[in-house]
C-alpha cells in the first residue's frame, strides 16, 4: 500500500501502536489554521527546520487545541502565533513549533 505520507511511515491503527512518543504525548488531531486544512494532513517536520509547514490555528485566544493518542484533550496557547498563518512560513517563536514537533515524535 502507498501512503500520502511516506511508505516507511504507515499510519497507527491502534493506541498500542503509539511508540515514540508515547500515547500521553502523541499528537493525533491538530486544530489546524484555516489557511493551511487542505489536505487532511498536519505536516510538521522533525528536523532542524524552522517553520510551519502546515499550521495550528491562532483563532482561540492565540490557541489551538490538540487531542492526544491516549484521549485526552489540551489548548495550548502560543508565544509567537498570534495570527492565521499561510503554508511554510518561519516560527515566530521556535519554541511552539518544538513543542509541538515534540509530539509527533522522531
Amino acid at each position: 500500500m502507498e501512503y500520502d505520507w511516506g511508505d516507511n511511515d504507515p499510519p497507527i491503527l491502534k493506541t498500542p501502536g503509539i511508540q515514540t512518543p508515547g500515547a500521553a504525548d502523541a499528537l493525533v488531531f491538530a486544530d489546524e489554521s484555516r489557511n493551511t486544512v487542505d489536505d487532511d494532513i498536519f505536516r510538521i517536520y522533525v528536523n532542524s527546520t524552522v517553520m510551519w509547514p502546515n499550521s495550528p490555528t491562532a483563532r482561540h485566544s492565540n490557541g489551538a487545541t490538540f487531542a492526544f493518542g491516549d484521549g485526552h484533550v489540551e489548548r495550548w496557547g502560543w508565544l509567537g502565533i498570534n495570527t492565521e498563518q499561510g503554508h511554510r512560513v518561519p516560527a515566530g517563536n521556535v519554541s511552539d513549533l518544538i513543542r509541538v514537533q515534540a509530539s509527533i515524535g522522531p
